[in-house]
């Protein structure tokens, strides 16, 4: 953020950014759903073993929160940002710009590094779950006789 205000960046074309930046919102509010439907399957089953998956997925869950968080941030800095009449507008308006393109830079690399975060733990989380399908469920093998 601090980079793009002291080279004075101003992120163009905001229309497109808040599109992306609206849709990125609406996919966090599923995953959410989606991440809250899988804890509460492994809840239901009430093992010990389980423990490692709901401390995954109870993770996940709070890094996709803190990602919806910082899109609604996201959304709000770049539709105040497509708002801007940058033409022959004065320094202020330009500095309001350079804070407001650094904000939004700042928020879209939080969430996409959130949620290769978020990707990593639902991975584990399924991986475990695979193993444990498999322990609780061997494959039968017919017999030769």
């Amino acid at each position: 953020m601090i980079l793009m205000v002291a080279f004075r960046v101003e992120l163009t074309k905001a229309d497109q950014l808040l599109a992306g930046a609206a849709l990125l919102s609406a996919a966090l509010i599923g995953a959410f759903a989606q991440i809250v439907t899988w804890r509460e399957r492994i809840l239901r089953r009430n093992r010990e073993v389980e423990r490692i998956k709901v401390r995954a997925l109870n993770e996940a869950g709070a890094h996709v929160l803190a990602s919806l968080v910082m899109s609604v941030v996201l959304t709000v800095s770049v539709f105040v940002l497509a708002n801007l009449v940058l033409d022959c507008a004065p320094l202020y308006v330009h500095v309001i710009a350079w804070i407001l393109s650094g904000i939004s830079a700042g928020s879209f690399a939080y969430v996409a590094l959130s949620l290769v975060i978020v990707a990593n733990l639902l991975w584990d989380a399924f991986e475990r779950e695979e193993h444990d399908i498999i322990d609780e469920n061997p494959p039968q093998f017919p017999s030769a006789l």
